[in-house]
């Protein structure tokens, strides 16, 4: 019975059977909105996603990057002046930067190493407690006083002294943390004598000072004397001493001896110094209180990629004082030996024309005055400086805070005689300061009184 129920219902149920629907129920159908797959607010909310992983992709990389170890002085940093900060300043003055380019330099590798490297960057710090070692020199030195701080003293730079009559010793106790001797109670080489007064002591004699002709105390020590007591006051100030790296200078007026700060056996621009005066005793000496701590290697580029910083000053450092040394001596030599003496005759007179030497400008009584004509406006000449040589050296720079630090970079040796000391890092490990540029004179400024 009731699978014949059943079979029945299934045959009520025919899809094939007629079904009649009500029109307007077919036309509200054929009218109505479709529904969206995502709605306006769904949408909105997938666009925001997708720009935010967007940004983030984007950002990502310099948010990996690392940052600058330093901002170099004047480079923006928190003490340092930007050149954002001074732009309408600058806008008012025009002309404070310029430069009247008779010469314009372009630098050309010649024949330099392609292969770049790695350095390591140190940062050198001031150690101590800069009264105590104010003390320490003047017992060296035999210095009486008490240590004060000076009136021009601040927080950010603090500075102190002993001072008497005839001594000064001070400290700075900031970057390196120099400090300074100085005894001038040693004499001069030669004095001068008032004038005498004339009959009615009103006027002085038309001849004025006397001075005497300077001649040679004979007490300035000599050589072998003077490296003895730099060794010996040195170690007293706790310097480490290189008998190889102590430089001397004597001459019948005075003498000094320097001590190099090294750093793996290398020397850096820092030195310690003793003075000698007139009267063969030590005149003054200066110094400082370091420690040398490595901040880590970085990449450096080659010799001759280095060779484009040379036009851009934000990109130079300071070389051990000894390359300097080296330098003008040559330079020295050079121009001594092509110097001429000019030609005198008998009476002492140059033989050059005198009348070459009076201003165009000059005018005689009742004429006018002649304005001597003023030079045009001169196109630079283009000079090619071919470097053709380098050598690695630790640079020293200064950072925003006036702290100082080594850093690598090259001696650049080029083929008009000098050299120029870029720093080597890539770009990213410093920051730099803005760059600044020099503008050529312009022709109403070159003719201004």
């Amino acid at each position: 019975m009731k699978d014949e129920d059943l079979r029945n219902r299934i045959a009520a149920a025919d899809s094939g059977a007629d079904l009649n629907l009500d029109q307007t129920i077919v036309a509200r159908a054929a009218l109505g909105k479709k529904r969206a797959p995502i709605g306006f607010r769904a949408m909105r909310l997938v666009v925001a996603a997708g720009a935010s992983v967007l940004v983030a992709a984007l950002a990502l990389p310099q948010a990996l990057a690392p940052k600058p170890l330093f901002s170099l002085a004047g480079s923006g940093g928190e003490k340092a002046t930007s050149m954002a900060a001074t732009e309408e300043v600058s806008a008012d003055a025009a002309t404070s930067m310029i430069w009247p380019g008779w010469f314009e330099y372009t630098y050309v590798a010649d024949g330099l190493s392609t292969q770049g490297g790695r350095g390591t960057v140190y940062e050198v710090k001031r150690v101590g407690n800069p009264e105590q070692i104010l003390k320490q020199v003047a017992k060296v030195f035999g210095i009486s006083g008490d240590v004060k701080q000076d009136e021009w003293s601040t927080p950010e730079y603090p500075s102190y002294s002993i001072s008497n009559e005839e001594t000064s010793l001070n400290i700075y106790w900031s970057g390196p943390g120099g400090w300074y001797f100085s005894n001038w109670s040693g004499g001069f080489a030669y004095g001068c004598a008032e004038p005498a007064p004339a009959d009615d002591d009103t006027e002085m004699r038309d001849e004025g000072y006397v001075c005497e002709e300077p001649k040679p105390s004979g007490l300035v020590p000599d050589e072998a004397i003077l490296r003895a007591q730099a060794i010996d006051l040195f170690g007293q100030l706790g310097v480490e001493v290189v008998e190889s790296e102590l430089r001397v200078y004597r001459d019948d007026w005075g003498a000094s001896v320097s001590m190099p700060y090294l750093l793996n056996g290398e020397a850096i621009s820092l030195e310690s110094y003793i003075g000698w005066g007139y009267d063969g005793k030590v005149s003054y000496a200066s110094g400082y209180s370091i420690e040398i701590v490595s901040r880590g290697e970085f990449d450096t580029i080659s010799p001759a990629d280095t060779v484009a910083r040379i036009s851009d000053w934000r990109w130079y450092g300071s070389a051990p004082s000894r390359y300097y040394d080296n330098f003008y001596r040559t330079a020295t030599d050079v121009a001594v030996a092509a110097e001429e003496p000019a030609m005198v005759d008998e009476a002492g007179a140059s033989d050059q024309d005198d009348s070459a030497l009076v201003d165009e400008g000059t005018s005689t009584e009742g004429e006018e005055p002649k304005i001597a004509p003023q030079p045009e406006q001169v196109e630079p000449e283009i000079v090619e400086v071919r470097v053709n040589k380098s050598e690695a050296a630790l640079l020293s720079v200064w950072d925003g805070s006036g702290n100082m630090w080594l850093v690598p970079g090259y001696l650049l040796f080029n083929d008009q005689g000098w050299f120029d000391t870029i720093i080597s890092l890539v770009e990213g490990v410093i920051e730099l300061p803005e760059p600044m540029e020099v503008m050529p004179l312009e022709d109403s400024v070159l003719r201004e009184d």
